[in-house]
């Protein structure tokens, strides 16, 4: 009979180490549980839950990197333990660290696998990612251009301009408060659905006006509550092709820049015109 196991996580502190990092660190400084969970921004269940060994989200680690004041796991010393240790130091999902890295987010999981970078390019752009240079990130914008590591500030400070409590804010989302408040302290962002909505709650007014070719393709997608998928569906395009255009890489085509303009606008769209003897139209 053969046992088999998952691969250990590598470049991430296992469960048991981290639940016994943060108990010592509790204890050393001689707190409660409360107050730990109050330096940690997060609920005392879940700082009792992280002691007895569940796993916290992947944004709760650069809170808890601060409050041990050691990263939790072992020197990363491959390739795709540097890439994930880099990207927990951040707080990064893989969705988000692929935004950051200009590619798909299935192309981080196997880089994170194992699998080698086969592209000058995108070996270039893990090694400034690992290294921590921020310059020629790509920064995700919200509906109307407000950087998503504000947005909590931002949707916080407006429920309570509103005299709104987390409940009846929350029903006015369509979410459940424990939604609500992870989209006020940045441990997640809203999908995109729910940006219409957002946008309404905020007020145009509140947010600074897109003026890039990126800003304002995000804009107008966010705009009507659309993924990239849907967005590149209406547009009959490459998904990758949206992913690409709001990383910043302005496409060099006319007809291309002539659909993002037609999307962004509301006019129709564009169709390529039918060469001699091609037989299309």
């Amino acid at each position: 009979m053969h046992l088999r196991t998952s691969k250990p996580d590598a470049g991430v502190a296992s469960r048991s180490e981290l639940a016994r990092l943060l108990r010592l660190r509790r204890r050393n400084l001689q707190i409660s549980r409360g107050t730990a969970a109050m330096m940690l921004a997060v609920s005392e269940g879940t700082l009792r839950n992280w002691e007895r060994g569940c796993a916290p989200h992947v944004a709760s680690y650069p809170r808890i990197v601060d409050f041990l004041g050691v990263e939790p796991w072992p020197t990363p010393e491959t390739l795709p333990q540097k890439l994930r240790a880099e990207r927990y130091r951040r707080g990064l999902n893989v969705s988000q660290a692929a935004a950051a890295l200009g590619v798909d987010p299935s192309t981080v999981w196997w880089w994170e696998a194992g699998r080698r970078p086969h592209l000058v390019d995108h070996r270039r752009r893990i090694a400034t990612f690992v290294a921590g240079d921020n310059e020629g990130q790509v920064v995700s914008q919200s509906a109307e251009g407000c950087p998503e590591s504000e947005l909590g500030a931002v949707i916080r400070q407006r429920r309570r301009d509103l005299g709104l409590t987390l409940e009846s804010a929350a029903r006015s989302f369509g979410v459940s408060p424990w939604t609500l408040m992870n989209w006020e302290h940045d441990r997640c962002v809203p999908t995109d659905r729910y940006y219409p909505t957002l946008i309404r709650f905020l007020r145009h007014d509140t947010w600074p006006k897109p003026t890039t070719v990126a800003e304002r393709l995000r804009a107008a997608r966010l705009g009507r509550g659309l993924s990239q998928e849907q967005a590149a569906a209406m547009m009959q395009v490459n998904p990758d092709s949206i992913s690409d255009w709001e990383a910043g890489r302005v496409p060099r085509h006319h007809l291309s820049l002539a659909k993002i303009e037609a999307f962004v606008t509301g006019a129709a769209r564009p169709r390529r015109r039918a060469r001699k003897g091609d037989g299309k139209w």
